[in-house]
Formats: C-alpha cells, structure tokens, sequence
C-alpha cells in the first residue's frame, strides 16, 4: 500500500496544513495589528506636534494640556489654553493631571486660616470681658493685675475689698481661658496656611 493511500499519511498532512494557513493568518493579523498601531502612534505624534506650534504660536486653538516642550527634548510643558505656565514634565509621563492653581490654593488657604484667626480678633479687641460694672482689659493687656488690685485695695472696706477681689479673680480666670483659646486658633490658622497647599500638592501628585 502505497503513502498515499494511507490515511495516517493523509490526515498528518492536512494537520500540517492547517496549522501552516493558522501560523499565516496569526501572522497577517499581528502585521495588521502592528500597522495600525504605528497609524496611531503617528496621528498622536502629528497632532500633539500641531497643538504643541500652536500653543508656540499663542494661537488660542490649543486646549489646555500636556504637550512636547518646544526648546527640551524629552519633556513635557503645560499649555493653560493660552499660554505655557512653568509646569514641566519627562515626556513618557501619561495622562497627567492638571496642574495645581498656586494663586487660587493660596486664597483658599488663607480663606480657611482666617476662618481661625478671625475670632481671636474678636475675643481680644472687639469683647473684652465686664463684671460688676469694671472691665477686665484683655489677655494680652489684663486690667486686674496683682499690682492694680493692692492699689485698689487701698482705703477700701471689707466689702468692698471682697467685690474688687472677686472681680480680679472672674476676670483672671476669663482671661486665661481667652489665652488658652487664642493661642489654639492662632496656631490652627498658622498651621492651616501652609499645611493645606502642602496636603493638596501630596495628593495631586
């Protein structure tokens, strides 16, 4: 019996075949996979190299974005929509965010720090404490020291003596608080300040 009346044969040889026209269209698919990627690769290229001169240009049809730095080769420099800030970049950074406002970051930190500050000035300026009709000043200028009290003692009686002592020691206490509180907010509102851009900077990047 002759190969090729050999159905082993036969079926070895059409296996081989079919695994050849397999290898084939596995190839011409990869070679049409990679050829279209290099078709996009190529648009990208052109028009970010278009949006990149116009933006060079000051031609207002580029959209805010990342774009090829015209002067640094393998870097990237924001363009606002109008003009390019000082926001660089290495230039196989993907899908980077926008940069972040430094001049409306600041506002809103000192919006937030005031937010603190605000009460302190008035707690010490705007509401100083009052008993028994005397004022008792405040924290940072205390009306009822030890010295002004042992002269208002002088030639007083008994009892007005108690009532000048009770004053002093309201006062004192309200005062003290007053520090307490002040010196908190002012430490919140400092802290605030530069803590906030620093946190939004963190997590942008």
């Amino acid at each position: 019996m002759s190969e090729q009346d050999d159905p082993q044969v036969s079926d070895e040889e059409a296996a081989k075949a079919a695994e050849r026209k397999r290898r084939q269209e596995a190839a011409f698919a990869e070679f049409d996979r990679q050829a279209a990627e290099r078709r996009r690769k190529e648009e990208e290229k052109n028009a970010a190299a278009k949006a990149a001169q116009d933006a060079a240009s000051g031609k207002r049809t580029a959209p805010a974005g990342w774009y090829p730095h015209p002067t640094m080769a393998a870097t990237q420099r924001y363009w606002d929509g109008s003009a390019w800030t000082d926001n660089i970049a290495p230039a196989n950074t993907t899908a980077r965010r926008e940069p972040v406002d430094e001049k409306k970051l600041k506002k809103v930190a000192w919006g937030i720090s005031l937010a603190f500050l605000l009460p302190v000035v008035f707690i010490t300026f705007l509401a100083p404490p009052t008993y028994g009709g005397e004022t008792c000043g405040t924290w940072l200028d205390p009306t009822w020291t030890d010295l002004e009290l042992s002269l208002r003692r002088i030639g007083a009686g008994m009892l007005e003596d108690a009532r000048l002592t009770a004053i002093a020691d309201r006062c004192n206490t309200t005062l003290s608080t007053h520090r307490l509180i002040s010196l908190i907010l002012i430490g919140l509102g400092i802290g605030t300040r530069f803590a906030v851009p620093a946190i939004v900077r963190a997590v942008r990047d």
